[in-house]
């Protein structure tokens, strides 16, 4: 039997276009479909490898251990029991990511478990975690954020990385709505006005 081409085009020519056009926009969906499921993690129950697995292979670059770390702050709240244990962990970078994913997570409350981070002995983590802190009100984060002023230290863990000294002036520009420029200066404002200043939750600012 031979292969009659013009006689194809014919027979299709009698079919609907709307008919072309659902069969069309079927075969789109169920390819998206399958690329979608071949490509889902199938090793945990959520479709998500374990929070160690991704602190393990995270690197700061914007690739598939920053998504599955995304997805993990995309629960909320109810992460931070599962994060708290890396709080005391070995690995800098791990209580780092500990910092980035409560902070995300947390309110004024549940961001003081935070709090023996900054005494961290990695500057990194000791300044990122006084920064989360401090974004949500907790005052004694902010002799911290003052001390590193005149810090020579990056933020190795974000992309890109970011100088602890103009992180460290960022925030606390924007949270007290002062503008000094040295550590001397903000170690002057913080010895006049450190014991009276308090959180305004609404306008997001010390006062």
């Amino acid at each position: 039997m031979t292969f009659d081409r013009n006689i194809l085009i014919a027979r299709v020519k009698k079919i609907p276009l709307t008919r072309l056009l659902f069969v069309g926009l079927g075969l789109v969906v169920l390819l998206s479909l399958f690329f979608l499921f071949r490509t889902k993690n199938p090793v945990s129950s959520e479709g998500l490898p374990s929070l160690e697995k991704v602190m393990e292979t995270y690197d700061g670059e914007p690739n598939l251990s920053m998504q599955h770390l995304d997805e993990y702050v995309m629960q909320g709240p109810g992460v931070i029991d599962e994060v708290t244990p890396f709080i005391r962990d070995k690995d800098p970078k791990n209580r780092w990511l500990s910092v980035y994913v409560i902070g995300r997570v947390s309110d004024g409350e549940r961001v003081q478990v935070l709090a023996t981070l900054l005494e961290d002995e990695v500057e990194a983590v000791r300044v990122s975690a006084a920064g989360t802190m401090a974004n949500k009100g907790y005052v004694n984060a902010l002799p911290v954020l003052i001390e590193s002023l005149d810090s020579t230290g990056l933020i190795e863990w974000l992309h890109p990385e970011r100088e602890i000294a103009d992180f460290s002036l960022e925030v606390l520009t924007f949270y007290t709505k002062q503008s000094f420029q040295t550590k001397q200066e903000w170690e002057q404002w913080w010895q006049q006005q450190g014991t009276n200043l308090t959180w305004n939750a609404n306008e997001q600012v010390y006062q």
